[in-house]
């Protein structure tokens, strides 16, 4: 008797948790249906309050991840909430067991940090997350060119040309060279280190003279040329780039505008530039 008790009392605690989890499973369901009807009717705020619930109610359950993938699309795309979208991707990053939509995620988390909230910082240890995983070569070459830009906008141009200098290193495409080192050519000119930009900036236009035309690489060392006082050499210059330039009048305002510059300085000054 006592035997048939203890089965029978198992067997409604086996029945107790089957109702609790088909209440649940019924309960997430409802709520993810609730947010794909408020998707359908464009009221994203109620859909992002539904898909929370779904997650918050099985954080590791497939109906959350699905939720959570959805979500940070909105987040990202419609309401523009990009803290929102991070925090649903991070969701997808610690609980999916798909390795292909955690990187994804991941790139993700990366990009809005480097991209729409300009947190660079976030966006380098973001990226050098990603860089210890397999990837393509493109996707390396341009998560290492974010990672030099990132420490280039916190003004950490040392660290930023060793990253260039790192990229330099691998087997790139000629496109992906030529942003490589005209990015490097701009590092230098933010540093003061004119000579070196130049030298880039010339090289350039040996290696890609087409792209570095599209560019306007020749108006680039002219810039060059006349932060350094070296008037006459940046007028040189625009004379070079003149007949293929898609705004003549422009280089004739600069042309005139420098050969004032040069006009102005001191006699002996002038005779010293002119002679070199």
């Amino acid at each position: 008797m006592k035997r048939m008790m203890t089965k029978n009392n198992l067997l409604l605690v086996m029945a107790f948790l089957f109702m609790l989890s088909g209440c649940r499973f019924s309960y997430d369901n409802i709520e993810y249906r609730r947010a794909k009807n408020a998707v359908e009717k464009k009221d994203y705020p109620l859909a992002l309050k539904h898909y929370e619930r779904v997650i918050k109610r099985d954080p590791e359950g497939k109906i959350s991840l699905i939720a959570a993938k959805e979500a940070s699309l909105i987040s990202l795309i419609d309401t523009k909430q990009f803290n929102l979208a991070i925090k649903f991707l991070e969701h997808i990053v610690l609980y999916s067991e798909n390795e292909v939509d955690r990187r994804e995620a991941q790139e993700k988390i990366a990009f809005i940090y480097f991209d729409k909230i300009n947190d660079y910082k976030k966006a380098l240890i973001n990226y050098s997350k990603l860089l210890v995983i397999n990837l393509p070569q493109s996707k390396r070459v341009e998560y290492k060119q974010n990672i030099a830009k990132s420490d280039y906008y916190l003004n950490d141009f040392k660290q930023a040309l060793i990253e260039i200098d790192d990229l330099l290193k691998l087997k790139l495409t000629g496109q992906e060279k030529f942003q490589t080192l005209y990015f490097q050519a701009g590092i230098y000119m933010a540093m003061k280190k004119i000579d070196e930009a130049i030298l880039v900036y010339r090289g350039l236009l040996k290696e890609f003279p087409l792209q570095a035309k599209k560019e306007k690489v020749g108006m680039s060392i002219a810039v060059a040329y006349e932060d350094m006082n070296d008037f006459n050499k940046a007028i040189d210059i625009l004379n070079e780039i003149k007949p293929t330039y898609p705004d003549l009048q422009f280089i004739d305002i600069k042309i005139k505008r420098l050969k004032q510059r040069l006009a102005n300085l001191p006699r002996a000054e002038r005779k010293s530039r002119s002679s070199h």
